[in-house]
This record gives C-alpha cells, sequence and structure tokens, in this order.
C-alpha cells in the first residue's frame, strides 16, 4: 500500500467518521426535542425499585442516544442527592441496554440510501417553516448522514482487507482462544477509551467485519471490550464530582467487566447462541461484490451480540443489585459526615451534554433549594415569635443562607454556559426562569436569616415581645409559609401557573401586614414599646414583605406573566 493509497483510506474513514459522528449527534438532539416530555416523566419514576430504574435507564438513553451522556447527567443527580446510589446503579444496568439502539441502527442494510435520506431531510430543513416537518427534515437527515458516514468508513477499509500486514496483525485477535479474545477486548476497550465515544468504535467494528477485514469473532470480542472502555466517561467526570460519583463509575466498571469474564470462558457458546437467535443468515456467509466480499449479516449479529450481553447481565445483576452497591462502598466508604446539602453541583461535559437533562436536573435541584427555603422561612417565624432565643433553630437558618448561596451560584454559572450552546428556544427559556427563580429562592434565604439578626437585636436591647405581637405576628409568618410553600406545585406546573389568585393571595398578605404594622405603631405610641422597638419592627415587617414579594417575583418568572397591582 503506497502513501496515496493511505491518505486516500485516511480521508475516507476520517470523513466518514465525522459525518458519521455528526448524524448522531444531530439524530439525538432531535430525539431529545421529539421525546423530551418523555424523558422528564421517566426520571419522575426513578423509585428505590430496582426495575423501573432499570427501565427508566432504557428509555432515556434510547432518545438520548448516548450512554456516556445519560450515565454522566444520573451521576451528577446522585452526587447531588437527588437519587440515591442504588437508583444509580439500576439507572446504569438499563443504560447499557438502551445504547445498544446505535448497533442496531449501524446493522441496517440501507446505507446506499444515505445521500436520498439527506437530500430528502433538506427540503423541510430549509424550505417549511411548520417545527414538526423541521424536525422530521432533520432527522431524516441525521439518519442519512449515519449511513452515508458508514459507507464512507467501509470504502475507506477495503484496501486493509487486502493488506498482508494488517491480516497478519488481526490474526492476534482472532477468537480462537482466551488470549486472543482477551487481545481482542483489550483492543476494543482501548480504543474507546481514547475515542470517548463507543458510538464510534462500534461503527468501525462494523465496517470492517462487514467488509471481512476482521473476523465475526473478532469484532464481538472487540465490541465487548468497548462495554468496559465506555466507562471512563464517568470516571473523567468523577475528577470533578465527589465521593459518589466515584462509587457509581466504580459500579459501572464492576458491571461491565464481571460480564466480559464471564462471556470470555464461554465464548464459544455464545457465539453459537447469537447465531441460534438470529435467523435471517449466518454472521460468516458472504456475496461476491465488484469491490470484493461482503458480509452483509454480520451487523445483525454484532449488534444481537452487544444487546444479549447487555440484557443478560441486566437479568443477573439486578436481584444482586443491593450486594453490589454494598461492595462499592465498601471499596469507595461514604465520607463519615457527607451532606447532600453540601454536595449540590452541576457537571458535565458542556460540548456533548443534553439539554433536556439539563434542564431536569435544574428542575430537581431547584426543587430540593426551594424546600430549604421554606424550612428556613418556617424556623425564622418560629424564631421570631418564641419567648427565649433558639440558637439551634437560628444555625440551621443560617446554614440553609449558606447552602443556598452556593446552590445559586452554580446554578447561574452552568446555566449560563449551557445558553450559550446551541439549544431550542424553548429551553432558553425554561434555563432563564430557572436562574430567575433561584436567585429570587435565594434572597427569601437572605431575608429570613435578617430577621434572625433582628430577633438577636430586640434581646440584646432587653425588648421582649407582647404575647399580642407574637400572636400577630404568627398569624402572619402562617399565612407568609402557606405562600412560600406553594412554590412548589408552581415549579411542576410551570407556564400552566396562572397569576389571578396568586395575585388575590398576594394582595391579602399585603393587607395583612399593613395591619399588623399600624397596630404596632400604635403600640409604640401608646408606650407600650420603647422608641428604638418601632425601628427594629420596621425592619422586620420589611423583611417578611420581601419574602412574600420575591414569592410573587417567583410566580411571575414561571408563568412568563407580570402582575398588576
Amino acid at each position: 500500500m503506497n502513501l496515496q493509497d493511505l491518505l486516500e483510506l485516511f480521508g475516507m474513514v476520517i470523513g466518514g467518521l465525522g459525518l458519521f459522528l455528526y448524524g448522531m449527534s444531530t439524530l439525538s438532539q432531535s430525539l431529545q426535542t421529539l421525546g423530551s416530555s418523555v424523558i422528564k416523566q421517566a426520571i419522575n419514576y426513578i423509585t428505590a425499585n430496582r426495575i423501573f430504574a432499570c427501565i427508566v435507564g432504557i428509555v432515556v438513553t434510547f432518545l438520548v442516544q448516548s450512554s456516556s451522556v445519560s450515565t454522566v447527567m444520573m451521576s451528577s443527580f446522585v452526587n447531588s442527592g437527588l437519587m440515591t446510589l442504588t437508583q444509580g446503579v439500576g439507572f446504569i444496568f438499563g443504560a447499557n441496554i438502551g445504547t445498544t439502539s446505535t448497533a442496531w441502527l449501524i446493522s441496517l442494510k440501507v446505507g446506499d440510501y444515505g445521500l436520498l435520506m439527506v437530500g430528502i431531510g433538506v427540503i423541510p430543513l430549509l424550505f417549511i417553516k411548520r417545527p414538526r416537518w423541521k424536525l422530521v427534515g432533520r432527522l431524516l437527515f441525521a439518519v442519512g448522514l449515519i449511513f452515508f458516514g458508514l459507507n464512507s468508513m467501509s470504502a475507506g477499509f477495503v484496501p486493509l482487507r487486502d493488506s498482508q500486514g494488517f491480516r497478519d496483525f488481526m490474526t492476534i485477535f482472532h477468537g480462537g482462544s482466551i488470549f486472543s479474545i482477551m487481545g481482542g477486548m483489550l483492543v476494543g476497550c482501548i480504543a474507546t477509551m481514547v475515542v470517548q465515544a463507543s458510538a464510534a468504535t462500534l461503527a468501525i467494528t462494523i465496517s470492517l467485519a462487514s467488509i471481512g477485514a476482521i473476523t465475526y469473532d473478532t469484532a464481538v470480542a472487540l465490541v465487548l471490550g468497548e462495554n468496559i472502555g465506555t466507562t471512563i466517561t464517568l470516571w473523567l467526570a468523577s475528577l470533578s464530582g465527589g465521593r459518589l460519583t466515584k462509587q457509581v463509575a466504580l459500579a459501572h466498571t464492576m458491571f461491565n467487566v464481571t460480564g466480559c469474564i464471564i462471556v470470555l470462558f464461554i465464548f464459544r457458546w455464545y457465539i453459537e447462541f447469537i447465531n441460534f437467535l438470529v435467523v435471517s443468515g449466518d454472521a460468516r456467509s458472504f456475496i461476491e461484490t465488484p469491490e470484493g466480499r461482503f458480509y452483509p449479516h454480520v451487523g445483525v449479529h454484532i449488534a444481537m451480540a452487544h444487546t444479549m450481553f447487555n440484557i443478560c447481565m441486566t437479568i443477573l445483576a439486578l436481584p444482586l443489585l443491593n450486594y453490589l452497591v454494598r461492595f462499592v462502598r465498601w471499596v469507595i466508604p461514604d465520607a463519615k459526615k457527607e451532606n447532600p446539602e453540601q454536595t449540590l453541583q452541576f457537571f458535565a461535559n458542556l460540548p456533548n451534554f443534553s439539554a433536556v437533562l439539563v434542564i431536569k436536573q435544574a428542575q430537581l435541584v431547584l426543587a430540593h433549594m426551594q424546600e430549604l427555603v421554606v424550612e428556613s422561612v418556617r424556623l425564622a417565624g418560629d424564631v421570631l415569635t418564641s419567648k427565649e432565643i433558639e440558637l439551634k433553630k437560628m444555625e440551621r437558618i443560617v446554614k440553609i443562607e449558606n447552602i443556598c448561596d452556593q446552590i445559586q451560584k452554580e446554578i447561574m454559572i452552568y446555566l449560563d454556559k449551557v445558553m450559550q450552546q446551541e439549544i431550542s428556544e424553548a429551553d432558553t427559556r425554561s434555563l432563564k426562569m430557572f436562574i430567575v427563580c433561584s436567585d429570587e429562592l435565594e434572597s427569601i434565604s437572605d431575608y429570613a436569616a435578617n430577621i434572625v439578626k433582628y430577633r438577636m437585636r430586640l434581646d440584646e436591647n432587653n425588648i421582649k415581645l407582647k404575647r399580642e405581637s407574637r400572636e400577630l405576628l404568627a398569624g402572619i409568618v402562617t399565612q407568609i409559609i402557606e405562600f412560600t410553600q406553594q412554590t412548589s406545585s408552581w415549579l411542576e406546573e410551570s407556564t400552566k401557573l396562572e397569576l389571578e389568585p396568586i395575585i388575590t393571595q398576594y394582595r391579602k398578605l399585603t393587607a395583612m401586614a399593613n395591619d399588623v404594622r399600624d397596630q404596632h405603631l400604635e403600640m409604640v405610641q401608646k408606650k407600650q414599646y420603647p422608641p428604638l422597638f418601632a425601628l427594629t419592627f420596621s425592619d422586620i415587617m420589611v423583611s417578611l414583605r420581601r419574602i412574600k414579594n420575591h414569592t410573587m417575583n417567583i410566580a411571575e418568572a414561571i408563568s412568563g406573566g407580570v402582575a398588576n397591582f
């Protein structure tokens, strides 16, 4: 093979791989847009039930078309305390099954129609304004690019089939012995770790096998190794994550490595089992073409081998899930005082993120932040109306304020970066709404902390609240807590939120706050309190009003409307 042949091979393979990866990325974005509501609802169904977690992993990974994206985002849920380790590992089992859909897509024998699909897909993309038709065009365009890229790669690999050096090298991994199978697994693992895209190595494997450059046995060994190699993404993510992320990565690796070890010792029987399942034709049968031999059925066999490996391993591992989690926690112990509230963080490889999963993660983190803020307001009410200083409650309020500051900072920084990527207008609106809501919630926690300061100021000046004052304050605080608690249901309702009932409630609270203020001004005039009390009480009422106002701002941000008062 001369230099010109090598350059031509390199150009066709790299160009085909580029088209394939771009097609996969476009397909992933299209499927996420199409199934965004399904993904968001699916994540809500992740419970302690390992089977549900596994099913959600299958659905989400199928729609995202990337196990790396879904598992990294899932690990951030675990790291943030929004999902348990058991749920996360169950999700991974499902993600491994969901990612096999890529192999089935690649194995379809419609490569010759790739350019036709690109041409048909471009028409609605450029000339039709309806979003649904544009989405259909985008899907066709993406699938066309995938198959055209695969055809280019296969054509580029043809010279390798006739290369004596390449054939001699690949005989090392012929699959006739345990060591050759292990070698094939190792090559597949290393290649996937380097590329960090199992879809790419899978496409190359099927392309090489379809032209006979590698044997069917070698291809299956490579694909099994690729299952191990894809775990590198989670390990890289764990570098910026917490201990929980490392536990998830270890569980993922153990699952795939154990499966490969099992198959290693039953490889010959496993191959025959796959041949039995696929009735379309023998993997080793070929047809003669002007370009040489072509193996039309090998892609389906490889896809089936990939799928059955993950399905069988999941069936074996699901009953042992709790034992796997215990073992992982034994190898990487939980931190003694690890608090999920202090490990909330977003992280992902931004060039390869999923907008739908980012939105869902932001929604879950915001819901957690809302729970903390409501707790803070409730505790502030207790501190304000109690006869004596309650230090534990005060310390908890200050702690919540610090946690909310950190969450808001992370939401602002991360979601701002996400919005700079190419995402839909609807996703952009959602992310902006989450940023506004996080800012308002953080402000509420600040005012709850301010109430603690004012309560301490009263004690420092030896001013004791009378029973009448405590009752009046308890009444309005109860109403404000109920008002703030509603933010939880508002976040769930999203754009369906109606402002009118909320505005009515807001006006009642405003009138109630004015009444409490006026009654206390009368108390000061009647000298029931010293003049200094008026200043501190005014600050307390300002904080309560601000909590009410920021809660109203959240309602406006969620509904997309503006209240008229």
